[in-house]
């Protein structure tokens, strides 16, 4: 046997590494989602190489989350085009709208209110996609929520509402918004 062909077989039949069975399983979504692969991602999708509401680690981020995340529109549209859920939840209870209002993505946040997301869903901390983006300060997104019928009445787990959170974090211009819908507290 030629010395090539011996050391190809040593190869494939060793044990592979756990960074080797790390790329061997990896999600086909993963890096075209994160990267931006619009053609990729739908060539994924189409042959059915991964199913589009796969969890991508432990966390149990979606494809929709970190394409809410990234605020990338285009892959939004395409992976709620292959019946994404913009309601599924990962560990924590966050979903795609709670990425999108952190990141402040409000096309992002419109694509998924019209594609059905709940704007008053609650993670484990009782956190609305209001509260976050009023806590971060993304007042263009807490209008669009607004706009969409999102409760400024709830209160988180620490007892606090969207407007105390714009409050507490100084975020002026979107505590006026909230004050200019109607929110007292």
């Amino acid at each position: 046997m030629r010395r090539a062909t011996v050391i190809a077989l040593a190869i494939l039949f060793a044990a592979p590494s756990a960074r080797a069975l790390d790329i061997l399983t990896t999600n086909p979504l993963y890096d075209p989602v994160v990267a931006g692969d619009l053609a990729k991602v739908e060539r994924v999708l189409a042959t059915g190489g991964s199913p589009v509401e796969t969890a991508f680690d432990s966390t149990g981020k979606t494809p929709l989350m970190l394409a809410a995340a990234a605020g990338n529109d285009d892959m939004v549209s395409l992976l709620l085009r292959y019946k994404a859920k913009p309601n599924t939840r990962d560990e924590v209870g966050n979903t795609a709208l709670s990425y999108a209002a952190f990141g402040g993505h409000r096309d992002v946040a419109d694509l998924l209110l019209r594609a059905g997301a709940a704007p008053d869903s609650e993670n484990r901390q009782g956190m609305t996609p209001l509260m976050i983006a009023a806590q971060q300060g993304k007042t263009e997104v807490v209008k669009i929520l607004l706009a969409k019928g999102a409760d400024m009445t709830k209160l988180d787990y620490t007892g606090r509402t969207a407007l105390m959170w714009a409050e507490f974090n100084r975020r002026t211009a979107t505590a006026a918004a909230l004050k200019q819908a109607g929110a007292k507290q």
